[in-house]
């Protein structure tokens, strides 16, 4: 329940932002999601590398390493930004 929640906020943040075009404010969303996904990411590797989770977990953990990915991508560069 309280990862829904979380991830429930998460997209809730970047649906109500989809519109502006401030670049200050989407950097620090992408910033702020970027980090969310890499501690997420650093979570779940733990359980699973711990037992706390069976085999499926890594699907998550591959699926966060792809957001971590994307994020550092457009951070790294916001003339790519869409």
């Amino acid at each position: 329940r309280t990862l829904g929640v979380a991830f429930l906020s998460y997209g809730l943040t970047m649906w109500l932002a989809r519109g502006t075009r401030d670049d200050t404010v989407l950097r620090a969303i992408l910033l702020a999601g970027t980090v969310f996904n890499v501690l997420f990411l650093i979570l779940f590797a733990w359980a699973c590398l711990t037992g706390l989770l069976n085999t499926m977990g890594w699907g998550i953990v591959a699926i966060s390493a792809l957001f971590v990915l994307a994020g550092l991508y457009y951070l790294g560069s916001p003339a790519r930004r869409a």
